[in-house]
């Protein structure tokens, strides 16, 4: 679930046009890190559902990972995911009426996942990881 702020923070900036084209390409070296693994999306060019969306950036370790996963995915999964992850980052986050259990959105600490988990089991995040989860 941390990577749910993740990609809270990562969709705000793609919103906003902060990340995505202007890749530098003038560097010395080239860029070897491997992208996400897609293959859950499904068929040829088929685009990834919110559920598969939330495994794949739950396998993610960098921002640059969760961001070829959200490019892999259907509007309508990222806008059910983002809504997940915005309401996590409401309860859990350090914004104002979070509980603070998360500092950053890579926090991995217990108390971050504690509540995350906890905001999806049984708190006001449920209705939107059960959307999310049934997307199609």
């Amino acid at each position: 679930m941390r990577t749910l702020l993740a990609l809270a923070s990562l969709t705000v900036l793609i919103g906003a046009g902060v990340v995505g084209c202007g890749d530098d390409t003038t560097a010395a070296s080239a860029d070897m890190t491997m992208g996400a693994d897609l293959h859950a999306a499904g068929g040829d060019m088929a685009k990834m559902n919110c559920s598969q969306l939330l495994t794949c950036v739950g396998a993610c370790t960098s921002q640059t990972c969760a961001g070829t996963c959200i490019a892999g995915a259907s509007s309508t999964a990222v806008s059910k995911a983002g809504a997940l992850a915005q309401c996590i980052a409401g309860v859990c986050g350090t914004g104002d009426g979070g509980s603070g259990a998360c500092m950053s959105p890579t926090d991995n600490m217990p108390t971050c996942t504690q509540c995350e988990n906890a905001a999806v089991a049984t708190g006001p995040c449920g209705t939107a990881y059960a959307t999310c989860q049934a997307d199609m």
